[in-house]
């Protein structure tokens, strides 16, 4: 019998952890460009509102026709990038959540060898301790004889 435990699936558990982190690296990575679309999308609905305020006073100001459409347009150009980035955002979102699921499994996977790496253990430890016994009883037994 072996004097120390050894996994036989140590290299496949080993694996599964790197696989673990590599997810976890990639839900911080998810989670970043989240944060930072989530950003984008707030400053350019900042800018619109207040692009759409300027023009309302732009408006009572009694400002051209021309300038007040230039200022139109640009106002609807920032509500439609404010809506691109809105859907940016829930895209980022919802890759935040598969990456989430993804690391779940993998943790699952790696739990599930390190509680089949720690029954074995426990019946290596189990089989060792019996192997031991055996031999402290051969050797009373052994020692027993001889006095008799």
């Amino acid at each position: 019998m072996s004097r120390a435990f050894v996994f036989r699936l140590a290299r496949i558990l080993r694996h599964r952890r790197r696989i673990e982190d590599a997810r976890a690296l990639a839900v911080r990575q998810a989670i970043e460009r989240h944060e930072t679309a989530r950003a984008r999308q707030v400053t350019l609905e900042l800018a619109a509102v207040h692009a759409r305020a300027t023009l309302t006073a732009d408006c009572a100001a009694g400002l051209s026709g021309a300038w007040l459409r230039v200022h139109a347009d640009g106002v609807r150009d920032l509500h439609g990038r404010a809506r691109a980035a809105a859907i940016l955002t829930a895209a980022e979102a919802s890759r935040v959540e598969e990456r989430r699921a993804e690391l779940v499994e993998a943790a699952r996977a790696r739990r599930a060898l390190e509680r089949l790496e720690e029954i074995q253990r426990t019946g290596w430890q189990a089989e060792r301790a019996r192997a031991d016994q055996r031999t402290t009883d051969e050797i009373a037994t052994t020692r027993h004889g001889r006095t008799a």
